[in-house]
């Protein structure tokens, strides 16, 4: 059985110059594979209220496809009602600037039943997407 697509939201927190001027994360857990960032200046703890809202993007279809930051764009999927779909957002403000269908809705009757529904992979950017 498949579940209802839910509503993805991709945040950007406050860190709106690692968004925006940051280094490159182009894949999975960034450029080593190891989840470290070579970002420096950052903050070693949140205020009370966290970080200020940088923006936020809405639409970007269901599943737990996590993102790759290449320059001024930000790649991501997404399973919306019609099929999969790889994404390009700008970076300074998340607004979409392509969507490509890339294949059908995703299902897995096995993965459905332990509510895990929709696209889980990171797309890894090597080449000069355009």
């Amino acid at each position: 059985m498949r579940l209802e697509p839910m509503t993805r939201t991709l945040v950007a927190l406050s860190l709106a110059s690692v968004i925006a001027a940051g280094a490159d994360w182009p894949g999975w857990r960034g450029a080593k594979r190891d989840g470290i960032s070579p970002d420096t200046g950052l903050a070693k703890q949140w205020g009370e209220k966290g970080p200020k809202l940088a923006w936020q993007a809405q639409g970007l279809g269901s599943g737990y496809s996590s993102v790759s930051m290449v320059g001024d764009r930000i790649y991501t999927m997404g399973d919306r009602a019609d099929g999969q779909y790889v994404l390009a957002l700008n970076r300074k403000d998340g607004k979409t600037l392509w969507a490509t269908k890339v294949g059908p809705v995703w299902e897995d009757d096995e993965l459905a039943e332990i509510h895990v529904p929709g696209l889980q992979r990171t797309r890894d950017v090597g080449l000069e997407i355009q």
